[in-house]
């Protein structure tokens, strides 16, 4: 198989994403070793770094385990439009309003 992007810029891009994701690099190790990564924990920080080179293989485990926890996060709460349909059954916001912008009690 025939690498369509060089190798430095899928571990550039791949760092990025997890710094972006706030991911820790022990949960980035545990899914990317739990789905058949050969590396330790050292060998995937230093190959974010650039400093340890990780095969095509390895590189693209350790990119599959990355875009596993990063579908795993919750989306972020979107702002609705004033035409927005919004089911207010137990939509609450954070500090107690209901979708529909009534106040809920304690």
């Amino acid at each position: 198989m025939t690498r369509d992007i060089p190798a430095d810029t899928q571990r550039r891009l791949t760092a990025h994403a997890i710094r972006t994701a706030r991911l820790s690099l022990q949960s980035v190790w545990e899914r990317y070793f739990g789905i058949t990564g050969n590396a330790d924990v050292t060998e995937i920080e230093a190959h974010l770094y650039g400093a340890f080179i990780l095969s095509d293989e390895e590189a693209d485990i350790l990119s599959q385990a990355v875009n596993e926890l990063i579908d795993e996060i919750p989306p972020l709460p979107r702002a609705p439009f004033s035409t927005d349909l919004v089911p207010s059954d137990g939509l609450q916001e954070a500090g107690g309003t209901t979708a529909d912008g009534t106040e809920t009690g304690p």
